[in-house]
């Protein structure tokens, strides 16, 4: 019970965190403190837990890179400020890991696990919204990226995977955070999520094939699937015509997104989006390619970067004076594959490729293991693979590790498929515990008949 409350304050612990000022406010220490209190305490509780294969693998993989993050950080001079903000996501991605490794040993089901994740997620969307509107006071024709949550990947995957996989009648849950996540997406005007909700549905695409070929439904089930499914589609169009109904400007931001140069009516060569990412990855380039050796371990974790001069005149066209290009950054970057190559170099790309991918796999692998015919597929045991699935997709255009809230989702998820593997040992082994009990009388009976039979007869 003590294990269950902390994971729960865990789980809660940053559904409020928002983009702040530089180095950070008294509110979000508080929710740090609370992270790591209730973190730590849980690998306190739980340490012979933290251990358990295959998982641990991942853990110590991404424990031995954040032992070297601040060794390079040293080294390349990068102030400790800034690379205490960019290393915390990963921090909280390694103490996530840990966190689950423990739960996974509890007795709690994995619904049990995933409801604090939804109940957070939930919090985070609507927080992000108020934040964005009702304290920054951003106008609704103007938000973007300030209106998403970290936890939109999450509630991508965990709806897309209900819709094909769900066994329960009207999952509730995924209905409210998917009207959540895609009302503010919608909103916001973020392209990016189209490709994540694409990787998203392809994946179960191939785990309903993998299903199928199984024979893991029967043909009520299927029909059973297909009422829901339309019920999802009515409520995912419904939803769509209520925002453009009250935000009319809605859909015609998302044209001139999508059609016409990102709607800033500049006559740039390509999106103006696509134009930041670059003149931010040549630079990180150039940092690396001034000294050579960084190419083995990068610059480090926080370490100062401009965009490259080269798209300056360009760049103009759309913001009008160079006050914003001039801006020193050093936040994670719009690509976890670049920052991972310039804070980190050729082994942190190595290891973010390791984690990632292993991730993957981990899940996978454990869903191919205890998948048996004629069997429904489990929505939860599905979820793990979707979700990262979904993170990696925006690995591309963004870098979610640099979010707080994302480090800690990701963390779970990443050690989630551990759940599984545990429970499956424990039913085994109580398997075997009931075929010794049952075969123990059997043999006690068996040795006192042959004792009988072979014992001398009293004469007649």
């Amino acid at each position: 019970m003590f294990v269950t409350v902390l994971y729960w304050i865990y789980c809660l612990a940053f559904a409020l965190d928002f983009r702040g000022e530089t180095g950070g406010s008294a509110v979000q220490y508080v929710f740090l403190l609370i992270a790591l209190a209730s973190g730590g305490l849980i690998v306190i509780a739980g340490k012979r837990s933290v251990f358990v294969v295959p998982g641990v693998y991942l853990v110590f993989l991404w424990g031995f890179f954040l032992l070297s993050t601040p060794i390079v950080a040293l080294a390349q001079n990068v102030p400790i400020g800034n690379y205490v903000r960019c290393s915390l996501p990963l921090f909280l991605l390694g103490l996530s890991m840990l966190v689950m490794q423990v739960m996974a040993a509890t007795r709690l089901t994995p619904k049990q696990l995933l409801n604090p994740l939804v109940l957070s997620g939930c919090i985070s969307v609507v927080w992000r919204a108020v934040y964005a509107l009702g304290v920054k006071r951003i106008p609704i024709s103007e938000i973007r990226y300030e209106l998403l949550s970290a936890a939109a990947p999450f509630f991508i995957g965990y709806v897309i995977v209900c819709f094909f996989f769900s066994t329960r009648k009207l999952p509730w849950d995924a209905i409210i955070a998917g009207g959540l996540v895609f009302g503010t997406l919608f909103i916001s005007i973020t392209r990016s999520y189209i490709a994540t909700a694409g990787f998203a549905f392809l994946a179960c695409v191939a785990l309903l094939y993998g299903s199928l070929r199984l024979r893991q439904w029967t043909a009520g089930a299927i029909r059973s699937k297909l009422r829901q499914a339309g019920m999802l589609v009515i409520i995912g169009i419904g939803l769509i015509l209520v925002v453009i109904a009250t935000n009319p400007l809605v859909l015609e931001r998302w044209i001139g997104r999508l059609f016409e140069n990102a709607g800033t009516g500049a006559d740039t060569s390509m999106d103006v989006t696509m134009l930041t990412r670059l003149a931010e990855a040549d630079s990180m380039n150039k940092i690396l390619a001034d000294h050579p050796h960084r190419y083995a371990f990068g610059v480090g974790l926080g370490a100062t970067y401009f965009w490259d001069e080269a798209y300056s005149q360009e760049l103009l066209l759309v913001y009008g004076s160079r006050d914003m290009l001039n801006d020193e950054h050093f936040f994670p970057g719009h690509s976890t594959w670049v920052y991972a190559l310039f804070s980190g170099g050729y082994f942190g790309l190595l290891v973010m490729t390791l984690l990632i991918f292993g991730g993957l796999a981990f899940a996978w692998r454990t869903n191919r293991k205890l998948s048996q015919p004629g069997v429904p597929p489990d929505e939860f045991r599905l979820l793990p693979f979707v979700v990262i699935l979904c993170y990696f997709s925006q690995t591309f255009t963004a870098n979610p590790f640099g979010d707080r809230y994302a480090g800690l989702l990701v963390g779970l998820f990443l050690a989630f498929p551990q759940v599984f593997l545990n429970r499956h040992r424990m039913a085994m082994k109580q398997r075997r515990q009931q075929q010794q009990q049952v075969m123990v009388p059997v043999m006690v009976s068996n040795q006192s008949w042959v004792a009988d039979s072979n014992s001398p007869r009293l004469p007649s």
